[in-house]
């Protein structure tokens, strides 16, 4: 071989190299996306599942005084002192938010139950921010700041469960 040669070889070498690691790098995606594609229909069924949880119930004032109301009435049966103020909803490409602060009052076990009415609610609320302190140093009430959400689908969501594509392979 001729230093020429050597060098013609070296860089067929190196560019079949380079084709190795991205035809290696390709069929590593290609398995992701067909593990992906794979579990899209399972995907499909939970989200329809859930769907009816997350449905607009009327309209934003419809939406707030329906949580308000809710808020309300787990605070009455838990025996929790509140206040609450809505926020205006906010809305992305797929959802509006809808979210009330809720400054509440009572012992540790009204609390806990307040919270865990909240997270159970029909409505699919949840509570996004919290914060938690004693009301004085010579009590075991507490006081708590938090943020009620919900999040409800907008209208452009699909209903039905897509149709996996086939393989034309």
């Amino acid at each position: 071989f001729t230093v020429a040669d050597r060098l013609i070889v070296r860089r067929i070498r190196s560019s079949l190299e380079t084709l190795d690691n991205r035809i290696e790098q390709k069929q590593i995606e290609f398995e992701q996306l067909r593990a992906a594609d794979a579990v899209l229909p399972r995907v499909a069924e939970e989200f329809l599942e859930y769907r009816p949880f997350a449905q607009r119930l009327g309209t934003d004032q419809q939406e707030i005084a329906g949580m308000l109301e809710d808020i309300g009435n787990i605070a009455k049966t838990t025996k929790v002192e509140i206040d609450t103020r809505s926020r205006d909803p906010e809305s992305d490409e797929e959802f509006t938010h809808y979210n009330i602060e809720v400054e509440a009052e009572a012992e540790v076990e009204e609390m806990v139950r307040f919270l865990t009415g909240i997270n159970k609610s029909k409505r699919a609320m949840r509570i996004k921010r919290f914060q938690i302190r004693l009301r004085n140093t010579n009590t075991t009430t507490l006081r708590a700041s938090m943020l009620v959400t919900r999040l409800v689908l907008d209208d452009k969501t699909p209903t039905t469960t897509p149709e996996p594509e086939k393989d034309e392979s």
